[in-house]
C-alpha cells in the first residue's frame, strides 16, 4: 500500500506531510489494540530507525491526534503546520520547501 500522496487533499487520517496515518502500523496497532503488531513494529522499527523501540512505544491515533508516537510528536514538518494553522503542507506557499523534500527523498529511499 501506497502511504504516500504528497499532502494533497485535507484528511484526518493524513499526517500534516501527505503520509496517510491509517496505513502505519503504530497507528493500526494503536487502533485495533494488537499488542503482535506493536512487538513487530518495535523490532522493524528499531532496525530502521536504529534505536530500541518498547511495546509501548507502539501507540499513535495519527498525526493530528493529541496521542502521537513520540517521534511525530518532535517531527518539524508537523510543528511548522500547525505553526502556521494548515492542514497539510500542500497548503503552504513554501512548498515543496527542504524540510519535505528531504522526507520525500527518506520515503523513496526507505521504501515507506
Amino acid at each position: 500500500m501506497n502511504r504516500f500522496d504528497g499532502g494533497r487533499g485535507v484528511d484526518i487520517n493524513k499526517a500534516y506531510c501527505g503520509i496517510d496515518c491509517s496505513a502505519c502500523p503504530v497507528y493500526i496497532a494503536t487502533i485495533n489494540d494488537d499488542d503482535d503488531l506493536r512487538r513487530k513494529t518495535a523490532k522493524e522499527w528499531g532496525v530502521l530507525y536504529n534505536r530500541k523501540f518498547n511495546e509501548e512505544d507502539i501507540l499513535c491515533y495519527g498525526c493530528k491526534s493529541q496521542r502521537l508516537f513520540f517521534l511525530c510528536a518532535k517531527c518539524d514538518i508537523r510543528e511548522c503546520n500547525v505553526n502556521k494553522g494548515i492542514d497539510t503542507c500542500s497548503q503552504c506557499n513554501k512548498y515543496p520547501c527542504d524540510r519535505i523534500e528531504k522526507l520525500y527523498n527518506w520515503i523513496e529511499k526507505n521504501g515507506f
